[in-house]
């Protein structure tokens, strides 16, 4: 089994989750919670940890992989079913990401360019990356991430100017009922770290998977409320709300020194790498599930027939970006946080009355016995 390092499943996750929540988030919790739309998405944290635990309770408790693992706790009808429909999820994670790359480039930078090239030009790329394997696309992923981090702070730090913070008040003004529905919002991003089920048994330091999401939770909530709050304070909640892309409008309206103008290049590369992480992450998961349901020879095989429903899906699940709105707030979070987080929860519930896998066959953050030796007594040669 090919091996990559926490620190590039960490870039996986933070890009491929940023990427979405950054454009998505602001726009979304302003509408809802209006000038405390930051603090919801900042309460989502607490429940986050135990999305994270629930996911960690489940590696210790399987031997196998997802979705192996759903046929060992499940039954291998039930499992393989499951297995089957998890398939689909990817697929439409990618398909709303892509989506969302298309409408964005349509009414922002390339109105004139056919949806097809569009289409076809982030495709390649993410083609490319689930075909070459795993390993080069967690190479690529930790490059990304080491470039989108600084810019992203940048432009973060770019976007306060002429902020007025008296867009945040009043403070905490907000109903309960609307600020439970704000945090929800962010919520089911955080259910993508569903992806570690597979992706703990490629680390080549399954202990310290826990620590790497708690990590990656942190980084994505401060940053994420940070993305928010500047939106609010630059624009105003309810100029924000009405926006289609709150974070671009305040990039092109920003400039250095009062000379540097246009600088939301900037924010359009942040999307592009994030979304092509993003598609490339949900779609690797998407071959990968197959493969084992089906148990073919490689995964790598179906991802030119899966490129086509892709590339056909992305242009039929919605007329434009209005619509496209509704369902990334409507739609989406409880059809995603269903699959990313109910149905791990219930798998964690099973789990309470069945025994731990035996040492020799190892778990998610423990490699299998002989394994754990063959790595000990390398390190011995190299010291």
């Amino acid at each position: 089994m090919p091996r990559i390092s926490n620190n590039q499943i960490f870039s996986i996750f933070f890009v491929a989750i940023a990427s979405c929540a950054y454009i998505l988030c602001p726009k979304i919790v302003a509408d809802i919670a209006a000038n405390n739309g930051w603090l919801a998405v900042l309460a989502s944290f607490l429940p986050g940890i135990l999305i994270i635990y629930i996911y960690i309770y489940i590696l210790k408790k399987s031997s196998r992989s997802f979705p192996l693992m759903l046929e060992d706790h499940l039954g291998r009808i039930a499992g393989k079913l499951l297995g089957l429909t998890y398939v689909f999820i990817f697929l439409l994670s990618s398909i709303m990401s892509l989506r969302s790359f298309v409408s964005f480039a349509e009414s922002t930078t390339s109105p004139g360019i056919p949806v097809s090239v569009l289409i076809t030009l982030m495709l390649l790329p993410a083609f490319y990356a689930v075909r070459s394997g795993i390993v080069v696309f967690a190479r690529v992923s930790e490059v990304i991430f080491f470039l989108f981090l600084p810019l992203l702070v940048l432009m973060m730090i770019l976007g306060t100017q002429g902020a007025d913070c008296k867009n945040l008040m009043p403070f905490g003004y907000v109903s309960f009922r609307n600020f439970i529905n704000a945090s929800f919002q962010p919520l089911w991003h955080i259910g993508s770290f569903f992806i570690i089920l597979t992706l703990s048994y490629f680390s080549n330091n399954r202990s310290k998977i826990p620590r790497m999401l708690f990590l990656s939770l942190l980084l994505f909530i401060v940053l994420a409320s940070l993305m928010s709050l500047v939106s609010i304070i630059g624009q105003g909640a309810a100029l924000t709300a009405a926006l289609t892309f709150p974070l671009f409008t305040i990039a092109r309206a920003t400039s250095i020194g009062g000379f540097i103008k246009n600088i939301e290049i900037i924010f359009i590369s942040l999307f592009i790498a994030g979304i092509f992480v993003s598609i490339s992450i949900h779609w690797f998961m998407a071959c990968y599930t197959c493969q084992q349901v089906f148990q073919l020879k490689d995964y790598r095989l179906l991802a030119m027939p899966t490129a086509l429903i892709l590339g056909f899906s992305s242009t039929l699940i919605s007329p434009n970006l209005d619509m496209l709105y509704i369902i990334w707030e409507k739609v989406a979070p409880p059809l995603f946080s269903f699959f990313y987080i109910g149905i791990p929860f219930l798998l964690a519930g099973i789990l309470l009355f069945k025994p731990p896998p035996a040492p020799q066959k190892g778990n998610g953050l423990q490699a299998p016995l002989d394994e754990r030796w063959e790595t000990r007594d390398v390190k011995r040669e190299k010291g």
